[in-house]
């Protein structure tokens, strides 16, 4: 919202309740998408592996959520679209930042899988080299772990380039770029859509962070009433899939802090720009004033290099 309502006043020199709102407009979406994918879930009956279910759940509410983010974007911001100077081309451009997002989101969640899952070729390595000793045990564990964040970490490198990329196409498809500094706050504003739709599923995937917990309970609550062995027989994939999930979720958070690390960046350097531009009160603002704030930033910009996604791109990959 903050970034949303920055970019209405330096580009209109007003406030443009469609910008500061889109965000939350994406975030409603993506709960709508939640519901769609919690259902599916939960009425899938015919699976060997549990974690079929909730995975079919999360590629449904990302699906929901792309279609869905599509006609708000063309309703909004489209050729006829609430917005006065929309135009086919820039929807496109935006809702790509979305989609750049919801696709950055799905992929670390396979990503996660593919090096966690009780089947997946890793861990059945990792268990076989334990048996040679705990020395392999501890190699092999490290050296797994240290490969599976090089796929995340250029996702989420790639996502924040493409969004930041569309976003300044978008400022310009839409008549943007001859204000001070609107290209750029077109690519922050890119970002800040792309966050919102890797966002717009966390309810799916903070379900799907709960069942760890509950298998756990349900696992003890089994041996302290001394059911039969069969029952625990029965809680030992679910257990697994547990353990599964809890990896995927801090796979999610994490992928998600680093692509709204630009937008805290940009943040800061908004309040230096508003501090030496003596702007306090932004719902008051007058041309002159948005004018003023637009420089202040460009000439931040070039002195204070935080809120350029080269930095955090550069700092993601070299880590």
């Amino acid at each position: 919202m903050i970034i949303g309502l920055v970019v209405s006043i330096i580009l209109f020199s007003t406030i443009n309740v469609y910008y500061v709102t889109m965000p939350l407009i994406v975030r409603s979406l993506g709960i709508l998408a939640t519901f769609v994918g919690l259902a599916v879930a939960l009425y899938e009956k015919k699976f060997k592996n549990p974690m079929k279910p909730l995975r079919d759940g999360l590629f449904a509410s990302t699906i929901v959520a792309a279609v869905l983010m599509f006609v708000a974007t063309w309703f909004i911001f489209g050729p006829e679209g609430a917005t006065t100077n929309g135009n086919a081309a820039a929807a496109m451009a935006l809702y790509g930042c979305m989609l750049s997002g919801l696709v950055a989101g799905l992929l670390i969640v396979i990503y996660t899988e593919v090096y966690t899952g009780s089947a997946a070729r890793p861990v059945i390595q990792i268990a076989k080299r334990s048996q040679s000793g705990p020395a392999l045990n501890v190699i092999s564990g490290t050296a797994v772990g240290m490969q599976s964040t090089g796929l995340p970490i250029v996702t989420v490198a790639a996502t924040l380039l493409v969004s930041f990329i569309l976003g300044q196409s978008w400022a310009s498809l839409s008549g943007l770029s001859g204000v001070s500094g609107g290209t750029f706050l077109g690519g922050v504003y890119g970002t800040t859509m792309a966050a919102m739709g890797m966002l717009s599923v966390a309810g799916l995937v903070l379900t799907m962070d709960g069942v760890g917990p509950i298998v756990d309970n349900a696992g003890g609550i089994a041996e302290m009433s001394g059911a039969p062995p069969e029952v625990r027989d029965r809680l030992d994939p679910l257990d697994a899939l547990g353990n599964t999930t809890k990896a995927l979720t801090k796979g999610y958070a994490m992928g998600s802090a680093a692509l709204a690390s630009l937008l805290l960046f940009q943040a800061f350097v908004l309040e230096v720009a508003r501090y030496q531009a003596k702007l306090f009160d932004l719902t008051a603002i007058t041309a002159g004033q948005a004018s003023l704030l637009a420089n202040e930033l460009s000439s931040l910009g070039n002195q204070l290099a935080l809120n350029h996604p080269s930095v955090v791109i550069g700092a993601l990959v070299g880590a």
